[in-house]
Order: C-alpha cells, then sequence, then structure tokens
C-alpha cells in the first residue's frame, strides 16, 4: 500500500515513526563514534554519558551534512531514502526548530569539508558538550552565496 493512499494523520504517523527510528539509529552511530575517540572509553560511563548527550543533536546535524545533496536541497537517511525539508519538518521537526536545523546542515554542506574535517568537527562538538547548549548556532556557519 503506497503511503499517499493512507489517510493524513496515518502518513504522518509512519513518517514519525520513520523519523525516530532514524534518528535512533544516528544517535547509536555518535555513541559508536564518541567510544572510538582516544581515552573516551578511559572515562566513567556518566561522564561518557554527560559528553555525548548534550552533543547528540549538533553531531546528527554534522555528520547529516555529510550527506547533504546541495544542488536538490535535499538529505539522504540512512535508510538511502531522500527527504526535503518540509517532508522531515511534516515527519519529525514540527516544533519550530527545523527551519534552523536545515539550514545549519545546508550551510555545512556547503563548505564542502573533506572526512578528516568532519571527524575533528564532531570530536570538537563531543569534547566540548559541556561548554555550551547550543554550540554551532547557524548564524556562525561559513556562507558561500
Amino acid at each position: 500500500m503506497a503511503l499517499t493512499s493512507l489517510p493524513q494523520d496515518r502518513q504522518r504517523q509512519l513518517k514519525f515513526q520513520h523519523m525516530t527510528h532514524m534518528c535512533r539509529i544516528c544517535i547509536e552511530a555518535v555513541i559508536q563514534l564518541a567510544k572510538r575517540l582516544h581515552h573516551f572509553s578511559q572515562l566513567s560511563q556518566q561522564d561518557q554519558i554527560c559528553l555525548v548527550k548534550p552533543a547528540c543533536i549538533e553531531v546528527l546535524m554534522i555528520n547529516s551534512a555529510q550527506y547533504f545533496d546541495v544542488h536538490t536541497d535535499r538529505l539522504m537517511m540512512a535508510t538511502g531514502f531522500w527527504t526535503t525539508q518540509e517532508q522531515l519538518e511534516d515527519g519529525l521537526l514540527k516544533y519550530g526548530f527545523g527551519n534552523q536545523m536545515w539550514q545549519f546542515v545546508r550551510n555545512l554542506a556547503m563548505c564542502h569539508l573533506h572526512d578528516v574535517e568532519f571527524a575533528l568537527l564532531t570530536a570538537l562538538c563531543i569534547l566540548s558538550s559541556g561548554q555550551s547548549t547550543n554550540a554551532f548556532p547557524p548564524q556562525n556557519m561559513c556562507k558561500l552565496n
């Protein structure tokens, strides 16, 4: 059965379930990435959680930038599914911050960073996560217009 043939409420529910499933997969990947940081595994579990938990959204957005197509303004999800800003907001981010997140990911993708630069930015985000609740606001991104 095609998604569009379902009632709109059911479509939203399925989109939300898909997005939350993708977020769970991504959060697990963030945790695995953090465990590969030098000496991270030597920290207590509570200290590891204190570093990873506040950085999770920022790290997810940094990683998303690697899968963002600036030419089509679409983001590839972990399953290979391409999504637009409108689909993402309709499925999960309809609480007022979806546009800021999308702009952050788009602007970071436009910086054309290499894998090593993404890894360093991610490590910096995790290791400085206790410093601020908004470590990388979108207005501080490089702008390539």
